[in-house]
């Protein structure tokens, strides 16, 4: 039983590793970092690997960085923003939404690429005090129920067995 502990804890932290050494999340973090003078947080471990059980079965993934407590410079337009991430992701990205709020203090980018089987999203996200960079890895078919019935896929298995 304890070497099946020691394992999984193993297996746990390898992934965690894995799931941070993403080059296209890599790639955006570094142009924000050298652009703008930004350092992104290092998340523990542990929030990392919280984050597997959620996406259990549903043929998804995720990959993220976040700069906690860092403000990306109000100057910076979302068109700005978007353009340097298109630059290190490459003309096989394309940009899919583009939105900034009334004030411009929060920008996001949204782009698109498709891959074999899956589709890949990459979001840059930056709010006052935090900028997030994530890739998400999507199976078509979990997406499309996902729009088709956002409340009953994001319901818990015990909640859909109480809906009549």
């Amino acid at each position: 039983m304890r070497r099946a502990a020691v394992v999984l804890a193993v297996l746990v932290v390898w992934s965690s590793f894995a799931l941070a050494a993403d080059s296209n999340v890599a790639a955006v973090v570094n142009a924000i970092e050298r652009t703008y003078g930004m350092k992104h947080t290092h998340l523990p471990w542990i929030a990392r690997a919280a984050i597997k059980p959620a996406m259990w079965g549903s043929g998804a993934s995720m990959k993220f960085e976040v700069f906690e407590d860092q403000k990306l410079p109000s100057s910076v337009s979302v068109e700005e923003l978007g353009k340097l991430a298109s630059t290190v992701l490459g003309p096989d990205w394309k940009v899919f939404i583009r939105a900034s709020s009334v004030r411009g203090k929060e920008r996001t980018v949204i782009y698109v690429k498709p891959d074999g089987k899956h589709l890949l999203m990459m979001i840059v996200a930056a709010e006052r005090d935090e900028t997030a960079v994530m890739k998400l890895r999507l199976n078509p078919e979990q997406a499309q129920k996902w729009m088709d019935e956002p409340t009953e896929v994001g319901r818990t298995r015990d909640e859909r067995s109480s809906v009549i």
